[in-house]
């Protein structure tokens, strides 16, 4: 199992490195120290990276557009923004584009464990600050979908394909692919169908 960590501070590194060879022997750890270089170890692993652990704020690029491009590049490969910032806005953008989940680095190392491992078993992981914001129609047996998701079913239901819908929303393709698998996942189903039903049938749209 490889999860990649993306920081510039050594000492916050070296910690979380610390923190996930102890989940399990076989963790491997990748690091990295800017952007650049996350996009260069994830293409040239070929992927065998089963997680990426992003900060927002590091040398080389906007941390946005450097999720953007991991999505576009890399729609399967599951990132969790890992941020000294717990600004709400930035919470909802990074979620928006289709992380699989937004970590404030103050959480305990015990509750950081919990939320990474839940992360590596393909759970989505809301910002507390942001599910306390979320609608009743947004929530399914536990399981929150982002607004940016709930944007995506309604026009999956409305059969639009996912170039249409990009187009609609300002995103691309690729971030509307990873955005339909949460989806999918989050309503267990396995077809935008199925998921329409579901979704109409759960009040969610």
């Amino acid at each position: 199992m490889k999860i990649l960590i993306a920081d510039d501070h050594p000492l916050f590194r070296s910690a979380l490195k610390g923190i996930l060879e102890g989940m399990a022997p076989e963790v491997e750890v990748i690091e990295s120290v800017d952007f650049p270089t996350v996009l260069r170890e994830v293409e040239t692993r070929n992927g065998e990276v089963d997680l990426v652990l992003l900060d927002l704020a590091m040398p080389g690029m906007d941390g946005f557009l450097a999720i953007e491009l991991l999505g576009d590049r890399h729609p399967a490969l599951p990132v969790v923004v890992l941020s000294a910032s717990e600004n709400p806005h930035d919470m909802r953008r990074a979620m928006d584009l289709g992380v699989l989940g937004y970590l404030p680095k103050t959480l305990p190392p015990e509750v950081l464990m919990g939320e990474i491992q839940r992360a590596l078993s393909g759970e989505s992981l809301i910002p507390e600050a942001l599910q306390q914001g979320l609608d009743e129609e947004e929530l399914l047996a536990g399981q929150a979908l982002t607004p940016r998701q709930v944007d995506v079913l309604r026009l999956m239901r409305d059969g639009k394909s996912n170039k249409e819908i990009a187009l609609v929303l300002g995103l691309s393709p690729a971030t509307v692919k990873v955005h339909a698998a949460s989806i999918f996942k989050s309503l267990d189903v396995r077809n935008r169908t199925q998921a329409a039903m579901v979704a109409e049938r759960m009040g969610l749209l």
